[in-house]
């Protein structure tokens, strides 16, 4: 017999002296614990107190038939678990079906057989164990299953929690901010500044986007935690892109003394795209390489094959020891040297890797410490087809713009409770003749649209008395306001948010910190604006197709040529340069290599050198 079943308790409920001494003897055999009632009566209290693990019901007792005791036991939820075996002289078809029928478990008929009587009490012993053990197993679960789901309703809770917080912290973050991104770039427009002032405001407007950039960094994390990040693809031509990207990447090689090199493989084409977010990956490792790189060169090289976007950035700074790569990726932390640590959250490559994977891309790295590193990545991203591309942008100052008639001007409406954010959109749009007038909240911002029917309102989200949602929904049910263009202005960040505005009728949204130039391209849209730009006296022209352009004889072509191949950028401005330091007769020819080069016409480049190359 199985070691667990020793000393299992039975209860006996039997009348006759003799059955109970067989019984008692046969178990106590075997080393079963037993315990005797004579009449039902007594055998229900005994059942109740002892708990036995099985109990032995004669069917014919003095007070209550055994049938009766047996549902009794049944009923009583403290005993109605144990097993009942039956013992009796009945032998009818009928009284066996009854015994079940009431809860027993089994038959044993008299006179008792010890073999027989072991042989079940055992059985039923095992199967009531096993039973028990199920039933040990199924509350294991149900209490690990609700241990579950309590945690992942906690978890829900909290990540609800965060995002409350980050999304309230980003508002209260980005509102002052507003202010003192808005009038920096007021002021950068305005050139009654002395240039050691102008300095000083191009520091506080830098800090101001690195103080945004960690927000935004903070927020980014906490979205792609949550998986809620979103992903806008829209037409990009990569060139264009490109071009905005190595601008800024120059200016801050030039103040670190390194040589920037950018290096195109291939064609660049117009590709479907989130643009924000490749720019984002781009700029990240591009800001990682400038961080950690003191001397030397960086490397972009880009290119676009069979449909795939091929991506490297290659530096020669600090590298990183072979047992710290696996920690780059990780949120909040900085490799490396350790005097060579820059400011930062440290989650710049632990956003750009996530996001690259979201992309269906793989973002690796190889490195060498003290030697460099190579973060590289490969994205299938579609090419676009017959897409027509826009000019790029003036960079003349915006001083107004072209009114449908000549004392007609557009008014927009500012909606915001905050008096620097009006401030900041009234300083800024006022100089280009807009015609303004400002609300509070929302309930004045429906008052004041009925009674003055502007072109433009510009929605904050946040304001008391009515938020801009419900405004913006009551004036879109307006018969005479259906036609008026709505921007909500807004610090609330995430893409939920956005989508609100976006139903309750809002044309397009704007973030805060406003980007005055993305207001300006908003209103451009919306209104089919003209723009009237500064005419400088400084600025240059292109001189006329008919001046005679010298160019270089065919071997310095030749080398022009082979530039081009490479995508040697630097290379290419360099040759030029020492072309018009060798002979002053060049310089139209530089000059108009100079400006194809900014542009990252490489492929005009090819050409030109091509026609000087095999010309005659």
């Amino acid at each position: 017999m199985d070691t667990e079943l020793k000393h299992s308790k039975l209860l006996i409920i039997e009348d006759n002296l003799n059955n109970i001494q067989v019984v008692v003897n046969a178990l106590q055999h075997y080393g079963f614990e037993t315990a005797v009632a004579r009449n039902g009566i007594s055998g229900l209290k005994r059942a109740e107190l002892l708990q036995p693990d099985l109990i032995l019901l004669d069917i014919l007792l003095p007070d209550i038939e055994g049938f009766e005791v047996c549902q009794q036991l049944k009923a009583n939820p403290q005993t109605q678990d144990i097993p009942i075996i039956f013992m009796t002289a009945l032998s009818r078809v009928e009284d066996k079906v009854k015994g079940f029928a009431v809860g027993g478990v089994d038959y044993v008929t008299k006179p008792i057989h010890h073999e027989e009587l072991v042989a079940r009490v055992i059985t039923h012993l095992k199967m009531q164990a096993q039973k028990k053990q199920l039933q040990s197993q199924a509350q294991a679960l149900e209490h690990a299953k609700q241990l579950a789901e309590t945690l992942q309703a906690q978890a829900e809770a909290a990540n609800r929690a965060k995002s409350v917080f980050l999304a309230n912290m980003s508002h209260e973050l980005r509102t002052p901010l507003n202010a003192i991104l808005g009038y920096t770039q007021i002021f950068q427009r305005d050139k009654a500044f002395t240039p050691s002032q102008l300095e000083g405001i191009n520091i506080i407007h830098r800090n101001g986007e690195y103080l945004l950039t960690l927000i935004n960094d903070i927020l980014d994390l906490s979205k792609i935690e949550a998986n809620k990040i979103e992903f806008f693809p829209t037409e990009v031509s990569l060139p264009s892109f490109l071009q905005q990207i190595t601008e800024i990447f120059q200016i801050r090689a030039q103040q670190k003394g390194l040589h920037f090199r950018v290096e195109i493989t291939s064609p660049l084409p117009i590709i479907r795209v989130d643009e924000k977010r490749l720019r984002q990956i781009l700029i990240n490792l591009l800001s990682n390489a400038f961080k950690f790189t003191q001397q030397g060169h960086i490397t972009l090289q880009l290119g676009y094959q069979q449909h795939q976007l091929l991506l490297k950035v290659e530096d020669t700074g600090i590298g990183i020891k072979s047992e710290e790569l696996p920690k780059i990726f990780l949120p909040f932390q900085q490799v490396g040297h350790p005097n060579a640590q820059e400011k930062g959250t440290g989650l710049g490559l632990a956003i750009t890797q996530q996001l690259v994977e979201m992309m269906g891309g793989q973002l690796q790295v190889e490195s060498r410490f003290e030697q460099g590193t190579i973060f590289w990545m490969t994205l299938d991203l579609p090419e676009v087809v017959g897409y027509v591309t826009q000019p790029p942008p003036k960079t003349s100052k915006i001083i107004g713009y072209q009114p449908p008639l000549p004392s007609d001007h557009y008014k927009i409406l500012i909606v915001d409770d905050e008096l620097e954010n009006r401030l900041v959109l009234r300083n800024f749009l006022k100089p280009l003749n807009f015609v303004l007038q400002e609300a509070t909240n929302g309930q004045e911002a429906i008052e004041q649209a009925q009674a003055w029917h502007p072109d433009v309102i510009l929605m904050d989200i946040m304001m008391p008395v009515m938020d801009g949602i419900e405004a913006t929904c009551k004036i879109k049910q307006s018969p005479k306001l259906q036609d008026v263009i709505l921007i909500a202005v807004s610090a609330k960040v995430f893409e939920s948010e956005q989508q609100k505005c976006f139903e309750a009728g809002c044309h397009s949204f704007i973030m805060k910190p406003v980007n005055q130039d993305e207001l300006l391209e908003q209103l451009q849209s919306a209104l089919k604006l003209t723009w009237r730009y500064e005419v400088s006296t400084n600025e240059t022209t292109e001189l006329p197709e008919e001046q005679p352009l010298i160019g270089p004889s065919k071997e310095q072509a030749a080398i022009l040529f082979e530039l081009t191949l490479r995508g040697d950028l630097d290379g290419i401005l360099k040759f030029v340069k020492q072309l018009e330091q060798e002979n002053a007769k060049f310089k139209t020819f530089s000059n108009k290599i100079n400006l194809l080069a900014e542009n990252i016409q490489i492929q005009q480049i090819r050409q030109i050198a091509k026609d000087y190359r095999d010309g005659e």
